[in-house]
């Protein structure tokens, strides 16, 4: 029950283009989704290791993201 909520929440600054900025957020989400997917899809299924890597990885880049673009 948050999550909509928080999501309404977060787009009501744009105003007259916050349905460009949900669609643009939503491909966001579903492009990063296709193209960690697609990466893990090459990875050895020996283990869980290549997994793990992958997702410690991909959370790393999202706050270093987080770090340049929405605090400087």
């Amino acid at each position: 029950m948050i999550w909509p909520n928080a999501y309404a929440t977060a787009f009501t600054p744009f105003g007259k283009i916050a349905g460009y900025a949900g669609a643009l957020y939503g491909f966001m989400q579903v492009g990063g989704g296709a193209v960690i997917g697609g990466i893990i899809s090459h990875l050895p299924a020996a283990n869980q290791i290549p997994l793990a890597l992958v997702m410690l990885i991909a959370s790393l880049l999202a706050w270093l993201v987080y770090e340049v673009v929405v605090l400087r």
